[in-house]
């Protein structure tokens, strides 16, 4: 899957999920290897376009308003 579409289905899944682990959007998004979809999640909050929140096992993901 091309990292663009990914990103849009991050984006949408967090909107109808939000404050989910990786672990939860990876069970929600089929046939996608764990490592690129936490490759492509870091980026993003990097990017600013996600939050997260909590620390190693209870960290969650959530969109951010940008300005």
């Amino acid at each position: 899957m091309e990292e663009p579409h990914l990103r849009a289905l991050i984006k949408e899944d967090l909107k109808l999920h939000p404050r989910s682990k990786i672990s939860e959007i990876h069970k929600r998004v089929d046939d996608l290897d764990i490592k690129y979809l936490q490759k492509v999640v870091y980026k993003m909050y990097h990017d600013g376009e996600i939050g997260r929140e909590g620390i190693k096992k209870t960290m969650v993901y959530l969109l951010v308003n940008k300005k």
